[in-house]
């Protein structure tokens, strides 16, 4: 009797489990990504211009042109 009691326990989960997911699994709830926005760095020829000015301004204040 017990033996029949185990079995029909095991039959009625087994087919709750089933019809729990007749539909299949649903599919993971996934995160929506983060992206992080970097401005561009100021980027150009003025720092080039800067320091050829610089190096102008001391040739001609020392004379040797």
């Amino acid at each position: 009797m017990r033996l029949l009691k185990t079995l029909t326990l095991a039959a009625a989960i087994s087919a709750c489990s089933v019809a729990v997911h007749a539909g299949g699994l649903a599919p993971m709830v996934q995160e929506a990504p983060i992206f992080k926005v970097v401005a561009p760095e100021a980027t150009g020829s003025l720092g080039g211009y800067v320091v050829l000015g610089a190096l102008a301004v001391l040739v001609a204040a020392s004379g040797s042109f």
